[in-house]
């Protein structure tokens, strides 16, 4: 098979001065050629959001890889799938080569740019892609970029300072995995003891305030899903194990019988999901 290789016009984008920056990798091979396109328009999206300030670095190095996913292993609705692996701690985003689709590559740069799967919205972060999903970012996408810029990571609730509370939202997920956890500091895909130590250094010490603060973080610590999806209800969930996590991108099933090998890779041998 003839190797391909994804090449975008400039290898950084930014805006603004001071930015937030994604490092990836992009590989091309087994899909469409023009991958490396429309990767590019994707991340201009989200550069382009006001305040955001995102910046999104090449690097033959980097942990996160954008790349086509073996066919076979994608349900007939499923768009894409990012598999988080640890110890290695590398993010893979696995594109369905037979269904590209814009919205999918919004959706999943926007977990690579740490933002949490939004189901039950018409947010491109929403999980599921229903027939009338649009392909342009929603006012609660870019309010939610805006917010991952402007906190430290170790400011889990965002309330503009790291005390109790957040050692408390980090005390109640402790041993919790997923994908873009917001206690997951480190964002290796596991809240553990690293997290808490960038908590304790960064931990302002003080009497809790009386009241808690109204922006404390929502959400299910177990639950791991996100992707794009097209269809009804999601089949195939979020795929576990005790070496990595995958999100889900697509409507149907992520090929249950062979869930270790969901890029034709040998994942298992890597010592994957």
């Amino acid at each position: 098979m003839r190797r391909l290789w994804g090449a975008l016009a400039a290898s950084t984008l930014i805006v603004g001065g001071a930015a937030f920056a994604v490092d990836y990798r992009l590989n091309a091979e087994g899909g469409p050629g023009d991958l490396g396109e429309r990767v590019a328009r994707a991340f201009e999206r989200w550069a382009a959001v006001e305040g955001g300030e995102v910046r999104f670095n090449e690097d033959p190095a980097a942990p996160a890889v954008i790349r086509y996913g073996d066919g076979t292993r994608f349900g007939p609705d499923t768009l894409s799938l990012t598999v988080q692996r640890t110890p290695e701690t590398e993010t893979r985003v696995l594109l369905n080569p037979t269904a590209p689709d814009e919205r999918a590559l919004l959706h999943e740069v926007g977990l690579l740019l740490g933002l949490a799967p939004a189901p039950l919205t018409q947010s491109v972060m929403n999980p599921l892609l229903g027939p009338g999903a649009g392909a342009e970012l929603t006012p609660a996408d870019e309010a939610a970029l805006r917010a991952r810029v402007a906190f430290a990571p170790e400011d889990i609730n965002q309330d503009g300072v790291v005390d109790f509370y957040d050692l408390a939202a980090l005390a109640a997920a402790y041993g919790s995995r997923g994908v873009n956890l917001p206690e997951d500091i480190t964002g290796d895909g596991v809240v553990d003891g690293a997290d808490l130590e960038r908590l304790r250094a960064a931990y302002v010490f003080g009497a809790p305030a009386e009241v808690p603060p109204e922006a404390a973080v929502e959400g299910d610590p177990e639950a791991m899903t996100g992707g794009a999806m097209t269809g009804g209800a999601m089949t195939g969930g979020a795929l576990t194990g005790e070496e990595g996590r995958a999100d889900v991108a697509g409507g149907g099933e992520a090929d249950a019988d062979a869930p270790d090998d969901l890029d034709g890779a040998d994942d298992a041998a890597e010592g994957g999901l």
